[in-house]
């Protein structure tokens, strides 16, 4: 189930899968259609056990791993965000460039930092929501494994905008 651009994964987002060691949803979802910038592995560096998870999608292909060239336009605009007064995160940056210059998509739930940049550059957002939405509604998983695993994300301080999935699925006015 391959979406029609890249998605391009910054720091937050894949550890929220990580941490739960559920980051095959997001394989099933989009591989091989899935990007993890350099600077976001550097990021993961800081939790060795995930850092470990991710780098056996990308061995095995499912995440393509690519190295951002400081020179590139896309180099240049992230130092550029980077630099700047309201400087945003790493992965963040790393991101929101790349997806500026290449029509992909951002997977991010940092909405302060992103949301303006994104608007401005007509820049598609998806968030663990929108992720674990979507794996429900390609049956990926269901409501009961849903509510497990966010309530493990939310067990290991990960930030969502619902108590559980199923408040999420009504909201959305999805499942029962």
């Amino acid at each position: 189930m391959t979406s029609k651009k890249p998605i391009v994964l910054d720091t937050d987002m894949i550890s929220s899968f990580a941490w739960v060691k559920r980051v095959d949803i997001i394989i099933k979802l989009y591989s091989p259609e899935i990007i993890l910038l350099d600077v976001v592995e550097t990021e993961l560096s800081r939790v060795p056990h995930l850092l470990t998870q991710v780098r056996e999608y990308i061995k095995s292909r499912d995440i393509d791993y690519i190295k951002m060239d400081i020179y590139s336009k896309e180099g240049k605009e992230y130092a550029r965000l980077t630099s700047e007064i309201w400087s945003v995160g790493d992965g963040e940056a790393a991101g929101m460039a790349h997806c500026r210059y290449n029509d992909c998509i951002l997977g991010s739930n940092n909405f302060r930092d992103i949301l303006n940049y994104c608007k401005k550059y007509n820049i598609k957002i998806k968030t663990t929501v929108d992720i674990m939405l979507e794996a429900y509604e390609n049956s990926i998983i269901d409501k009961d494994e849903g509510d497990r695993i966010w309530e493990r994300m939310l067990s290991k301080r990960r930030k969502l905008p619902y108590k559980t999935f199923s408040e999420a699925l009504k909201e959305k006015g999805l499942g029962e």
